[in-house]
């Protein structure tokens, strides 16, 4: 009579050994690590549905790679390690270019970040050609148990936060409420946003910068806020608040990754696109990031923001290198064509006359780094741009600031060409973040924290009537006093201040 075989763990533990060793786990292994991590990571923002989707075509490109290598070596040993290896370049490039830049600026420059992404693949895959068999396949071992183990970690994590932890969302300060009845006559409203665009009194005060654009503005019967300050000195935090109309009272800091992807919530779903949905209005989302129910209509770098906590340096560091591209082959920059697509679509939209109300928001990466054009327009070499001390670099802010001068005034002539009632808000979301001591005119500026919040304001209103407006008003407050003059909505204004990480205040 036949003995059925028994498995004991030694049993099962040198099966899986020999496995291990066999084949090349470790490609297949890195994308399910990757978006797990991922899920994990976004899990206090419940934002990760999306990661599947990346998931796959994670998969698609390891297949690719592994095919390729494979073809190569004629060994699935070595095409798998050397599969790996592009994995790991292409989601690590940027972290490799921020630790280049440790040691040296000079090195961050385009032509050296294009020479190490062709020469050091061919390196690698020349080493692994030449080397021998035996070694590639400890490499390959060791990486197979590496991942296993890191997986392994991520699945226990999941399974205890799907038990113990639950998703936070960020809470208003205020429990105004912003429902009125349906107003019969309702003007026609643009939020323009400049990114990091200091106000002209910073511009003045630290740097010297007599900015012309203030003689256009009061020509074109703006009224200009000239002790502005932004409420957030980072991007989703400001236009959150400016959106909702509040401070949030649980934020525990600002900094990226912390609470940044709540903030993207906060403004995905905010009270005043809530607000103008219920009067009737058309929105045109024309910013860098997809609002519920009115995504962006132009292409932008924030979709699907769960992901942006692992592959968002790669985006940004490749993303460079497209752009620059894109200047050759094109004659021009994706942020070129951007703004140019934009103001074109807003002629559009004007000289449709629809009867409806429109809200039109507008967000421009001008004039944010990198710093692609001259004070003319013209782009500057990629040497330059992609330099990165370049975002230090006054003289490349201020001549970039200039060129979005020229911007402005196409975007204000372009809506005022409508015969419609308009209001129009300019907004630089923060001022200029980037100080260095040697730089400013007053040098104990550098240390004053609410230097980085002086941005531009001002405000466009049909009927002139700028009565409820004052000196100091901050972005918070921007919308509550627009729609408690033309909706009748009759909420208090908030007190005007800025916000610095852990939610410390100055007037």
């Amino acid at each position: 009579m036949k003995t059925q075989k028994r498995f004991d763990l030694k049993d099962i533990l040198n099966s899986s050994l020999v496995f291990f060793k066999k084949y090349p786990l470790s490609p297949f292994l890195f994308p399910l690590f990757l978006c797990l991590h991922t899920i994990n990571f976004s899990f206090v923002w419940g934002t990760y549905l999306d990661v599947w989707r990346y998931f796959l075509l994670n998969y698609i490109l390891v297949i690719v790679f592994f095919l390729i290598s494979i073809v190569s070596y004629r060994s699935q040993v070595k095409a798998g390690v050397f599969a790996l290896f592009l994995l790991l370049f292409y989601f690590y490039f940027g972290y490799l270019i921020d630790l280049i830049g440790i040691i040296s600026q000079e090195f961050t420059r385009a032509r050296y970040v294009l020479t190490l992404l062709i020469v050091l693949p061919i390196a690698v895959f020349y080493f692994l050609y030449k080397a021998d068999i035996k070694r590639i396949s400890k490499l390959s071992f060791y990486t197979n148990i590496v991942l296993s183990l890191f997986l392994l970690i991520e699945l226990l994590t999941f399974g205890y936060q799907k038990i113990y932890s639950k998703p936070r969302q960020l809470t208003y300060c205020d429990q105004n409420a912003f429902d009125v009845p349906k107003q019969s006559i309702a003007p026609d409203i643009y939020f323009v946003v400049f990114d990091e665009y200091a106000s002209s009194a910073s511009l003045k005060e630290n740097f010297g910068y007599t900015n012309s654009i203030d003689s256009f503005l009061i020509a074109s019967n703006f009224k200009i806020i000239t002790n502005s300050k932004s409420n957030y000195a980072a991007t989703p935090f400001s236009i959150a608040s400016t959106l909702n109309m509040s401070y949030f009272e649980n934020i525990q800091s600002t900094k990226f990754p912390d609470d940044f992807n709540l903030a993207c919530i906060a403004m995905y779903k905010n009270r005043l696109f809530s607000f103008l949905s219920k009067q009737g209005y058309t929105i045109h989302n024309y910013s860098i990031i997809d609002y519920d129910d009115a995504p962006s209509e132009f292409e932008n770098f924030s979709r699907d923001l769960s992901l942006r906590s692992v592959i968002n340096k790669t985006i940004t560091e490749i993303g460079f290198v497209k752009n620059f591209f894109n200047a050759m082959i094109y004659g021009d920059t994706y942020q070129y064509d951007r703004w140019n697509k934009i103001i074109k679509q807003v002629d559009i939209n004007i000289a449709s006359k629809k009867p409806q109300p429109e809200f039109t928001y507008i967000h421009f990466l001008l004039p944010h780094s990198p710093y692609y054009f001259d004070e003319n327009g013209n782009i500057r070499p990629m040497n330059d741009y992609t330099l990165q001390a370049d975002q230090f670099s006054v003289k490349s802010y201020l001549n970039q600031v200039t060129f979005t001068n020229s911007v402005i005034k196409k975007v204000v002539s372009s809506i005022q060409k409508s015969q419609k009632n308009t209001i129009i808000l300019l907004e630089g979301d923060h001022g200029f973040r980037c100080f260095q001591p040697k730089d400013l005119k007053v040098k104990d500026n550098y240390f004053l924290k609410e230097n980085n919040y002086k941005n531009l304001n001002a405000f466009y209103f049909y009927d002139k009537n700028y009565s409820k407006l004052y000196d100091s008003i901050s972005p918070v407050n921007s919308f509550r006093v627009i729609l408690n003059q033309y909706f009748n909505v009759k909420v208090p204004l908030v007190k005007d201040s800025c916000c610095f990480n852990n939610m410390d205040f100055i007037e």
